[in-house]
């Protein structure tokens, strides 16, 4: 009886939404964002590319990676120096969490926006550079 009680009270509480949904870490998301960065220095684009998800990995191949990273970094006018090394984190309340970690270039400080998703084992599921 005790036993069929607990299963009440655990179904009552899913069905409120009481217990807690699958969230990104955000300790994961930073480091896997950190790592991103630091391969794209190395300009390693499948070291970069390990920690995406499937829908990242079909949509940007590493040729392309490299030539979009190139096109960002390479600017002789605003030459990428370095990135921080850490970065802020957000939990945006859906299971996933967003990482803004400052980029610095030569002449401006731009931010990457890196978004991990727990419903793919914390995989990066968005990079935008702003």
């Amino acid at each position: 009886m005790h036993t069929t009680f607990r299963a009440a009270l655990a179904t009552c509480l899913i069905a409120l939404g009481a217990l807690p949904s699958a969230r990104a870490a955000p300790a994961a998301c930073e480091t896997r964002a950190i790592t991103m960065l630091d391969a794209l220095d190395r300009h390693d684009y499948p070291a970069a590319m390990h920690d995406w998800d499937a829908h990242m990995r079909a949509t940007f191949q590493p040729d392309k990676v490299r030539s979009m990273w190139e096109a960002l970094t390479g600017n002789s006018y605003n030459p990428y120096r370095s990135h921080a090394s850490q970065g802020t984190t957000t939990d945006n309340g859906d299971g996933t969490v967003t990482v803004e970690v400052p980029l610095e270039f030569a002449y401006a400080s731009m931010r990457a926006s890196v978004t991990c998703n727990a419903k793919e084992g914390d995989a990066i599921a968005e990079f935008v550079v702003h």
